[in-house]
């Protein structure tokens, strides 16, 4: 008779041949032989029969490159017991020590069966006796034949190990000690791994540890995604850590549990006109390394906007606009579309040909959502419009035609002016001005003056005011005025708001380009084209003090993004 059973293999361990331990038989009651623990069969006695078990331990004495690593049987085993029972009878029980260092791993040992229905328990147990793994099982003993079994050990959970999954997205930082910050929405993948009394990982065949994570916030989503990984996404940044906890049961029922807790920032996306590239960061100006294939294709990008998704969870899409600026002298380049769209993590998505149509050297872009619909404002620098589209790229309709614009930079929709009927707000670099539109395109007033070269326009929906960023003028050679660059604040009307000793420049490199609020950290962030930086304010329009090194390595920044 032989006895096989199975140990479970780590994932490292698949590409090798499967390590078994046998138990095997020679010889049937009648042989006049005799085994330990269990009687010798005398008429009508307890018939039994010899068993060999063969058990080949985890390598402990091979070289490095051919040391088998973490797998289950524990690579922590210092024993494998076995206790062979039937009925309500007493049972034998054989434990076959792990050979030493240096020996060789396979060990045999002859015991005795019952014939007929027996229970075969197994259990490994490291040095101090501590129990890593079992299974319970019944198989029937046939006298005369040779019978073999398969056994499958799991293994017993001791504590779970929360953390980020192989490989490692670059919108998570942190570690389990200081805590995980999430960044941008984006759902990350973890791992909750069971591990054994010694910490290590116990993996399938066998059953695994079942596992279940939840928070307890709204501010952290858990998505279940299989029996050890789960995503976790924030739908807004969360400042105050929020725990996780996973929790399992042991061998015995016992509860296993651990936390970790979880924080979450925006993202924030610059577009660098001069190296045709897009900048990534978390609100606090750290860089988020995308890769150099993120963003491919982009040709001076200029504007960028985010349209969030209607899917929990899931990342919605960037939309930025190439300008094509060539220098005098040098030849076309391939004509590029106007306006690409990405994933947050910088990954092409497709767009049909017709997509944003009719566009003219389209600048600094902006999401709306005006009614329910998406809509995606362009203003069109070359031919003095705007456009509204789909995320998609689908012509919207504008029956009022936003007319009276003189070279638009950026139009920003303000949800809650007139009464929460809703507005556009554009500025102009052609008249130095910001003009408001309704929803339909159609003009409310005439322009007011917004600082010298207006450029982008940000909605604070914290306190319903819009914030107009001005490049100035640098003197120069031919010119030899200078006026420094500044932010100009105004109300929905829109009239200006006094900023007598706020929002101060001294900086007279200084060229404020594109503005963006931070609704959750409740400042504003402006690219400076002229230093190649990002300066920030409050809403008051104090200078907000960034960490060193914050939003490094801009390169002509023009316009950015917030990603909750």
């Amino acid at each position: 008779m032989i006895l096989f059973f199975t140990r479970a293999r780590s994932r490292a361990l698949q590409t090798f041949a499967p390590l078994l331990a046998a138990a095997s038989a020679a010889g049937c009651a009648g042989s006049g032989a005799s085994s330990p623990g269990l009687p010798q069969s005398h008429g009508s006695a307890v018939r039994t029969a010899q068993v060999r078990l063969t058990f080949t331990f985890p390598s402990r004495g091979a070289s490095a490159a051919h040391r088998r690593t973490p797998a289950y049987v524990s690579p922590s085993i210092a024993a494998l017991t076995v206790t062979i029972s039937q009925g309500a009878s007493p049972g034998t029980t054989t434990t076959i020590a792990a050979p030493p260092a240096g020996s060789p791993p396979t060990v045999t040992t002859t015991v005795a069966a019952p014939v007929g229905v027996d229970t075969f328990a197994f259990s490994e147990t490291d040095a101090k006796g501590v129990l890593l793994g079992r299974t319970t099982q019944q198989n029937t003993v046939v006298d005369g034949t040779l019978n073999t079994f398969g056994f499958t050990l799991d293994g017993n959970l001791a504590s779970i190990r929360i953390a980020p999954a192989s490989p490692v997205s670059p919108f998570v930082e942190g570690s389990l000690a200081a805590g995980f910050t999430l960044v941008g929405n984006l759902a990350i993948a973890f791992v909750a791994t069971p591990l054994d009394a010694d910490g290590n990982t116990i993996v399938s065949p066998g059953n695994l540890p079942q596992i279940t994570v939840a928070s307890a916030s709204a501010g952290v989503v858990v998505y279940p995604n299989a029996s050890d990984t789960f995503s976790l996404a924030a739908p807004a940044p969360v400042t105050t850590p929020v725990k996780i906890t996973a929790t399992g049961k042991d061998l015995d029922g016992n509860p296993i549990s651990a936390s970790a807790n979880v924080s979450a920032l925006a993202a924030i996306y610059v577009a660098n006109f001069t190296t045709q590239s897009i900048g990534v960061y978390d609100e606090n100006g750290t860089a988020i390394p995308v890769g150099t294939a993120a963003f491919a294709g982009l040709m001076n990008p200029a504007g960028i906007a985010y349209v969030p998704s209607k899917t929990p969870g899931i990342t919605g899409t960037l939309a930025i606009t190439n300008t094509q600026n060539v220098s005098g002298g040098n030849p076309s380049p391939a004509p590029v579309a106007p306006v690409m769209t990405f994933d947050q993590s910088g990954m092409t998505l497709p767009l049909g040909a017709a997509a944003f149509a009719n566009t003219a050297q389209p600048l600094f872009l902006s999401y709306a959502n005006v009614g329910g619909t998406d809509e995606i404002a362009v203003p069109n620098y070359s031919s003095s419009t705007v456009g509204l589209y789909d995320p998609t790229g689908g012509a919207l309709a504008a029956p009022g035609g936003f007319t009276g614009l003189a070279q638009p930079v950026q139009a920003v929709y303000d949800p809650n002016a007139d009464a929460k009927a809703g507005a556009f707000f554009v500025t102009n670099l052609g008249s130095f001005t910001l003009n408001k539109f309704r929803s339909d395109g159609t003009a409310v007033g005439k322009g007011v003056a917004a600082g010298n070269h207006t450029m982008g326009v940000a909605y604070d929906s914290n306190n319903n005011r819009l914030y107009v960023a001005y490049s100035g003028q640098v003197a120069t050679v031919s010119t030899s005025m200078a006026s420094p660059a500044g932010i100009a604040e105004f109300d929905e009307t829109p009239a200006a708001v006094s900023t007598t000793g706020t929002f101060a420049n001294s900086n007279t490199s200084a060229a404020y380009t594109g503005i963006v609020f931070d609704p959750f950290l409740k400042r504003l962030l402006v690219a400076d084209a002229g230093t190649n930086s990002i300066v920030a304010f409050t809403e008051a329009g104090a200078a907000v003090t960034l960490p060193a090194g914050a939003f490094a390595k801009l390169s002509d920044p023009m316009s950015l993004a917030i990603v909750p």
